[in-house]
């Protein structure tokens, strides 16, 4: 069949009619097609700037079924305004060899000349295709620079209120006070020890007065706002935390003064591949942060960890899961409970290099757990004794007097790196040498004064916290803090064949 579509957006004086469009579009054909040939197509009323037209899409849906073999229109606009789309629809044609004929521009898909404008198009709509992206993606990252809100759902905690950044409309994050309390319980709550996000969930779930009912939680949902920056008061800690991986820092050290909060994005694209974050960038908002930078870095390291952990920190029935390793094949060694004729059970560790992947001839004897963990126990406990006295972790605070020094050594930081390039430039004249020289041994003095003035507050802080001696802990310390201890100073547990054991110790945890 050869399809005839016309299509008339509004009807004027000197415009083309419907049925004017399909007279041409029939002698366009010529006088040998038979009328029980043609099938009419026509949309009037409808404009050319968008493909979203009943006939049209009526016809292209007989392309889909192979009905069509040939579509026929007055003139190229009749299909569509736009060129990108007007590319689209003749690939969609190709895809079903059907010919597409112009009557009043000779253009014929079927014919060399036809062909070859075809191909221009083509080259024309990919120009137009990139440039578009390349508006759209150059736009957003200005905005983004701004500050500006992005659209997507509103972060737990806030509002949206309209408002007006430079000039451009946009919408300003205002905090909820029932929610802001909310948030502010869960990092203050997560942030102390031996706290993890089941338990987390289950604090929250029993304190209806903080958390309401109004809202599901999950795990999930309690991470996803804990290692949210948008919640945290963006100060000189937060900015080295960030910059310390390679996130691209909008904003200069000097206005991280904790009175503003900060919004990460890249994010849900970040390359796992990449051995940094240099792929996500930080920029400043205009809202406060709800908790202080350093409960939030606290959040962040104990994440950090919990992950790096893995699961075998959840599995209680040993507190050395995870860290056995058979000597044989370098597997790990999981928990087997055996019942006894006495109805009693032991629990002993097995490669599972033997149980699962049937590779290993395994240790060639039981390994019970009982008597690995009191061997284990044996050496923590002189290990922790070696360790002397330690200091007590304190809870991060508000107020923190090294701040402005901090905020000084991110300033001279990212100076002397400027400074830097700078000096590699192949363009610097002697006179500018020499500046830069000079600013270069001013910086160099600078730091060297606030690195001093650093290690003085970090020596005043030991001098007055208290101190305790983890050795005399151990003996009545939990099965989760014995667990999370042994995760600490542990790096493995190595089982050799015939049942001897080998202990390896974390070096960043030797004692002194």
């Amino acid at each position: 069949m050869i399809a005839l579509y016309a299509r008339q957006s509004v009807e004027r004086e000197n415009s083309v009619s419907i049925q004017t469009q399909l007279a041409y579009c029939r002698t366009a054909l010529g006088p040998d097609v038979p009328e029980e040939e043609l099938v009419c197509y026509t949309d009037e009323g409808w404009s050319g700037g968008t493909t979203n037209r009943p006939a049209f899409a009526k016809l292209m849906a007989d392309i889909a079924q192979g009905r069509i073999q040939k579509v026929v229109t007055y003139k190229l606009d009749r299909i569509s305004r736009s060129l990108s789309d007007f590319v689209g629809i003749l690939a969609q044609f190709q895809a079903h060899y059907v010919e597409f004929v112009s009557s009043q521009e000779c253009f014929d898909t079927a014919s060399l000349y036809g062909d070859l404008i075809l191909k221009i198009l083509m080259v024309f709509a990919e120009f137009e295709r990139t440039s578009i992206i390349n508006r759209v993606r150059d736009a957003y990252a200005k905005r983004t620079d701004m500050g500006l809100y992005m659209g997507g759902r509103r972060p737990y905690g806030f509002c949206l209120q309209d408002t007006v950044e430079g000039g451009i409309p946009t919408k300003a994050y205002v905090p909820i006070p029932e929610e802001a309390a909310v948030v502010q319980f869960l990092f203050a709550q997560y942030a102390q020890p031996n706290m993890t996000l089941y338990k987390l969930l289950d604090r929250l779930s029993e304190n209806t007065a903080v958390s309401g009912t109004s809202r599901s939680w999950s795990t999930a949902k309690l991470r996803a706002i804990l290692i949210n920056p948008l919640y945290a008061a963006a100060d000189a800690a937060l900015y080295q935390y960030f910059d310390s991986h390679r996130v691209r820092m909008v904003d200069g050290p000097a206005v991280y003064d904790g009175t503003r909060a900060a919004r990460l994005y890249g994010r849900s694209t970040h390359d796992r591949t990449l051995p940094d974050w240099s792929d996500m960038k930080l920029v400043l908002l205009r809202h406060a942060g709800l908790v202080p930078s350093a409960v939030w870095l606290a959040c962040q390291h104990k994440l950090a960890a919990n992950k790096q952990a893995g699961n075998s920190l959840s599995n209680q029935t040993s507190r050395l899961a995870g860290l056995v390793v058979c000597g044989r094949c370098g597997r790990t060694m999981t928990t087997i409970k055996s019942r006894r004729k006495d109805e009693t059970c032991r629990r002993f560790f097995q490669c599972t290099g033997h149980t699962h992947a049937q590779s290993c001839p395994g240790i060639g004897l039981p390994i019970y757990a009982e008597d690995l963990e009191a061997l284990a126990n044996r050496h923590i406990a002189a290990r922790l004794h070696g360790m002397g006295e330690l200091l007590v972790p304190q809870m991060p605070t508000t107020s923190d007097p090294a701040a402005p020094l901090r905020t000084r050594m991110q300033e001279i930081q990212c100076q002397q790196r400027q400074l830097g390039e700078l000096l590699l430039s192949p363009a610097m004249s002697p006179e500018l040498l020499a500046i830069a020289n000079r600013q270069a041994a001013s910086l160099a003095e600078d730091r060297y004064r606030v690195e001093a003035a650093l290690r003085e507050h970090a020596r005043q802080d030991a001098a007055h916290a208290p101190r305790f001696r983890l050795a005399s802990l151990w003996d009545t310390a939990s099965f989760d803090q014995r667990k999370a201890v042994a995760r600490l100073l542990l790096a493995g547990v190595v089982i050799q064949p015939g049942g001897g054991c080998t202990f390896l110790w974390q070096t960043s945890v030797a004692p002194p």
